[in-house]
């Protein structure tokens, strides 16, 4: 495994942390504040940790391919992303149960994870030019095909976050929702460009052969930074005019009266922060290329780490779990001005990293979400096997 995978993934659940908290307990006075922090570092979330989730899943696919073991799946994996998706499930049940029997398209980061994990090794199997069609054909066709489908809910007024199950009986809005819903983490449509995308890039460093051959390491960790550079400024270049936010709702946050930060422009925002919007992509996905190749060159090449990188690493080895807990603050129904958040949030996150740490160091990470899909995906296969001997006896 490439450690800059597991740091890359650890910094993402780290900022996912103080995000999450920072929202669940901002006082009215840096309201403003908070939503710019999100939209200027958002490509520390859901960028990052699908591109890394994505490659460290090419690495285990690739050394099965080279064994000869060409199969999609292994029942290993299936049950353990089956398990994955349940409990993004319960999230959307938690969070977004007015939705009714459509929260099974909801794509949060756990379900978004399950979906295009399943969907990695198909995509593999596609030549690496017709993979990079079908992401430059979806990021041509975006909106057009968002604008159609937007038709219904333009008309009347209905934003993203006030979809219900109702709004769904519309074939465009039902195809909104689906695919381009800009209030979900991970909607399908714009992050299938980052799976097609990363399944080209990384093709060659997550391969066997990059391990054993250092020349080639180096070069492909070049190459990676080069792409990156090159998507980001797509992204600024395409997406620096101004333009207002798909989810109206998290944009008006932005104009919030407030004595440390205000956006003064009412027309929008630059495009390329606008979440999941082509510019967005290009440019989150093109900052994490660049991240994981400069990482990569002084954790492997330099052969040097960086600072409390067990342990930041030790966050992106149970990221699923440590996502699950950055929701922890919504439960605690606190505000708290700017200045009183960080002297209650910073012991936090020590208490945060030192306690993941401890977790898997003295308990091997028992009862983490990682620990469990492994004990769900061992109980269910004893039971396949058992009622085939059963069968075959």
């Amino acid at each position: 495994m490439l450690p800059a995978i597991d740091t890359l993934k650890g910094f993402s659940m780290l900022m996912m942390f103080h995000i999450h908290f920072a929202w669940a307990w901002r006082a009215d006075d840096w309201f403003s504040l908070l939503r710019f922090e999100w939209y200027v570092t958002d490509f520390f979330g859901v960028a990052t940790f699908l591109t890394m989730s994505l490659a460290g899943n090419m690495i285990s696919l690739q050394a099965r391919w080279e064994t000869g073991d060409r199969s999609l799946f292994t029942r290993r994996k299936l049950l353990r992303l089956s398990f994955l998706y349940l409990i993004g499930e319960l999230l959307n049940l938690m969070f977004l149960p007015s939705v009714g029997v459509a929260h099974l398209m909801i794509w949060n980061v756990l379900t978004g994870i399950a979906v295009f994990s399943l969907l990695l090794p198909l995509v593999m199997r596609l030549p690496g030019k017709a993979r990079l069609l079908l992401a430059v054909a979806l990021l041509l066709l975006y909106y057009p095909i968002l604008d159609w489908s937007m038709g219904a809910m333009n008309s009347s007024g209905l934003t993203p976050d006030a979809i219900r199950l109702a709004h769904l009986s519309d074939p465009r809005t039902f195809a909104y929702f689906a695919l381009f819903n800009h209030a979900m983490m991970m909607p399908l449509y714009p992050w299938l460009v980052v799976l097609l995308l990363t399944s080209i890039v990384f093709a060659r460093i997550t391969s066997p052969r990059a391990f054993r051959a250092g020349d080639l390491f180096k070069r492909e960790l070049g190459r990676i930074a080069i792409v990156g550079a090159v998507l980001v400024a797509i992204g600024i270049a395409a997406g620096s005019g101004v333009m207002m936010d798909y989810d109206a709702k998290v944009f008006e946050e932005l104009l919030v009266p407030s004595p440390y930060f205000t956006w003064l422009n009412p027309d929008g925002v630059f495009t390329f922060l606008i979440r999941h919007v082509p510019q967005s992509i290009l440019y989150g996905t093109g900052i994490a290329y660049v991240w994981f190749a400069g990482i990569g060159w002084i954790q492997v090449v330099k052969g040097k780490g960086l600072p409390m990188q067990e342990k930041v690493n030790n966050i992106g080895r149970y990221s699923l779990t440590a996502y699950l807990l950055t929701h922890v603050a919504m439960f605690v129904p606190i505000k708290l001005p700017l200045a009183a958040f960080y002297i209650v949030f910073l012991p936090a996150a020590v208490a945060f990293v030192w306690g993941m740490w401890a977790w898997s160091r003295k308990y091997q990470g028992i009862g983490t979400l990682e620990f469990a899909m492994d004990m769900h995906a061992r109980a269910i296969s004893v039971l396949i096997d058992k009622r085939r001997a059963k069968r075959g006896g």
